[in-house]
């Protein structure tokens, strides 16, 4: 063990909610941990700026969302949560009413309570949440131990392996749904080109074949959506488990989020949004083709074309 100077805690809590920032500003000092409260009243007009001045040197961020935030007293909700997208991997956010939570869905950080929100918790409940919020700060900045070699790693690497298998069954997942579709896009050409299926027939016969191409377009992308959720939090939690089991390591996950998918200024294209506009090419193509056969079978395409 060696002595390390407390880490610097930043709690970003609307006017509304000073006596709940107060409790655990207060419970967060009983634990030797430096904390700062934002907005101050010194604070310049521009928001965003300020929150990315004030979080600076934080390891970790702690904010209560109510509707004051979601209604933009402390900053248009459009101006924050940009600047909180860039701290997202040290965020905890702590749901005072869960409705107001809406504009920060794509932040991804940790949320307490996890179910509902504190105004639907009883007091005895709520304080056991500032309590929770209290201990995983602590378990978060907390940098007086020495890296732990033992069981944890053996639990780091077992999640890291498990994640990797996770990653492997959504790419096979893609390739399954890219092979039931070329076949699909098959069968109708074969119906069109070889056996010369013209109006009526055809049209009954390809509107099976789109409406099942559309069904599994929508599966498609949205098991690509739930990889990507599922994936992104285990990777969270690998670089969770890196700035707290393993201080003083090389931390290759957090490096390697920080330098490529941290988010930027300027929005990346990331794999997994290339990956879902995929079944959502496929889509589109299918609802052509059945917009077309039913066209077709309404005799449309008769008095359109000559």
């Amino acid at each position: 063990m060696h002595d390390a100077l407390p880490a610097e805690v930043l709690v970003v809590a609307a006017p509304s909610q000073d006596g709940r920032a107060s409790r655990l500003v207060e419970r967060i000092e009983e634990r030797g941990l430096r904390v700062k409260r934002w907005p101050a009243e010194e604070d310049p007009a521009d928001p965003a700026r300020s929150l990315t001045r004030a979080s600076k040197g934080t390891a970790a961020i702690v904010l209560l969302v109510d509707r004051t935030f979601a209604a933009g007293k402390i900053g248009a909700p459009e101006e924050l949560v940009p600047a909180l997208a860039k701290l997202s991997d040290k965020l905890l956010i702590v749901a005072v009413d869960r409705p107001a939570l809406a504009p920060l869905v794509d932040l991804r950080a940790d949320v307490l309570p996890l179910r509902g929100g504190l105004s639907e918790l009883d007091e005895g409940a709520a304080r056991d949440v500032e309590r929770q919020v209290v201990h995983e700060l602590a378990a978060e900045v907390d940098a007086s131990h020495e890296p732990q070699r033992t069981g944890a790693f053996d639990e780091y690497r077992l999640l890291f392996d498990s994640t990797e298998r996770l990653v492997e069954r959504r790419r096979g997942t893609t390739q399954t749904f890219l092979t039931v579709n070329a076949g699909l896009s098959a069968v109708v050409a074969f119906l069109i080109k070889d056996l010369a299926l013209t109006g009526a027939r055809l049209a009954f016969v390809t509107i099976p074949l789109f409406l099942i191409g559309m069904l599994a377009c929508r599966l498609w992308k949205r098991t690509i959506l739930q990889y990507e959720a599922l994936v992104d939090w285990r990777y969270r939690q690998l670089r969770r488990m890196e700035r707290r089991r393993f201080v003083g390591s090389y931390r290759l996950f957090t490096r390697e989020w920080e330098g490529l998918y941290a988010p930027r200024a300027k929005k990346r294209f990331g794999f997994s949004e290339l990956e879902a506009t995929v079944p959502t090419t496929f889509l589109t193509l299918y609802a052509l083709g059945l917009l077309f056969a039913l066209a077709s079978l309404a005799g449309l395409l008769d008095r359109l074309l000559p």
